[in-house]
């Protein structure tokens, strides 16, 4: 069992090379550069999959629960952290949907979608990094300076299980694998390389 905040920043730093890939592709489609469909599809998918199906749940059904207990913080403040942060998870839902149906329409051809992609794409991207801030300033430091070693293995046991069931009993770790195999090779790809940023 891993350190569920430390699972959930190696997560964020997963989410973050992509939201980078991301937007590289905006600016080579805005400079009228080919880029792969398939490339675009499977970076919203990782989005919807990864970000929205697994971190974003864990957060909201096990971490969120556990923050608001945290006595470091007034009650009324972790209330407004934590509705900020599931508005933005909704709002990050939402901006998904409509970049999956553009990319639905450009398969077909319509390349007039290409503009309106771009533009979600950085609306996205910038709430994203608002999200991922608010989480590594807020969210995480009061979670692992607050949260006792017993609240900890507890919130660690129900990423395990509900992970289990998500992608299937011990797969966790085969999904990671192929997370990164995707980053890298988009990477290596567009940012001509295979390493971290």
């Amino acid at each position: 069992m891993k350190r569920p905040i430390k699972a959930l920043k190696d997560e964020t730093l997963q989410i973050e090379e992509m939201l980078i890939i991301l937007e590289v592709l905006c600016h080579k489609l805005e400079d009228g550069e080919e880029v792969n469909v398939k490339d675009l599809q499977k970076v919203i998918n990782f989005f919807k999959v990864f970000a929205e199906e697994c971190h974003n749940k864990k957060e909201e059904e096990f971490l969120f629960p556990e923050y608001k207990k945290c006595p470091k913080q007034e009650a009324q403040h972790r209330k407004e952290v934590i509705d900020e942060l599931k508005g933005e998870h909704q709002l990050g839902k939402f901006y998904l949907i409509v970049l999956g149906k553009m990319i639905s329409k450009i398969q077909r051809g319509d390349k007039s979608c290409l503009k309106k992609f771009t533009q979600i794409s950085r609306k996205y991207i910038d709430l994203e990094c608002r999200h991922i801030n608010l989480e590594f300033t807020e969210l995480y430091p009061i979670c692992e300076k607050t949260l006792s070693v017993k609240q900890k293995d507890t919130i660690g046991h129900q990423f395990d299980m509900f992970e289990d069931k998500t992608f299937g009993e011990g797969q966790h770790d085969n999904f990671h694998c192929a997370i990164n195999k995707m980053i890298t090779n988009l990477k290596s790809v567009y940012l001509g390389s295979g390493s971290s940023n």
